[in-house]
């Protein structure tokens, strides 16, 4: 009798353990940014700052979050370099605190530029990324650029969006999405 009683109160203990587990892993997967919850226009224009006027041109980027997500957002464009950003800039943009890169992600960059088939070269773009507030929202900000060298690579400029996930249960939740940039230019 002990032993059936013993072998029920198992019984219970891990179908309580297994539901109790699923419902973390379903109810934090429904809380997780996906790349379907993040949308990214950006466009290149003539930089027309006069606070700015070392640098050519000027990335106005809009990003427009479902919900939150900690990233680092990457350009690639090449013949440009000296990202930077207008601490004076008009009302209604945001100016990220800092620039910078995160462990891991030059390699999630490459992996997902691959996976597209298009063209990363380490040596043509300076793998430098920056941030939007990871709340959901509506982001604008303007990003300046130089030119290095003759600047034509109309087709071949790109944000790739990483975003870190936490790892739960054993997996990274971590992503890419590549948004191709626009251009105004003449």
């Amino acid at each position: 009798m002990r032993r059936k009683l013993l072998a029920i109160y198992v019984v219970v203990f891990v179908l309580i353990v297994l539901i109790a587990s699923s419902y973390l892993y379903f109810n934090e997967k429904k809380k997780a940014a996906l790349p379907e919850d993040i949308e990214i226009e950006a466009v290149l224009k003539p930089n027309k700052n006069k606070q700015m006027k070392h640098d050519d041109y000027m990335l106005e980027v809009t990003v427009h979050k479902k919900k939150a997500s900690q990233h680092l957002i990457y350009p690639y464009l090449e013949g440009l370099e000296g990202m930077s950003f207008d601490n004076k800039e008009e009302d209604g943009y945001y100016v990220p605190g800092s620039i910078g890169t995160s462990n891991g992600d030059e390699v999630l960059v490459e992996q997902a530029f691959r996976e597209k088939q298009l063209l990363y070269e380490k040596d043509k773009s300076s793998f430098i990324g920056f941030y939007s507030p990871a709340e959901a929202g509506v982001y604008r900000m303007r990003l300046y650029f130089r030119e290095v060298e003759n600047f034509t690579a109309m087709d071949n400029m790109y944000l790739t969006y990483v975003h870190r996930g936490e790892k739960g249960f054993g997996l990274d939740k971590s992503w890419t999405k590549i948004i191709k940039i626009k251009s105004e230019l003449e």
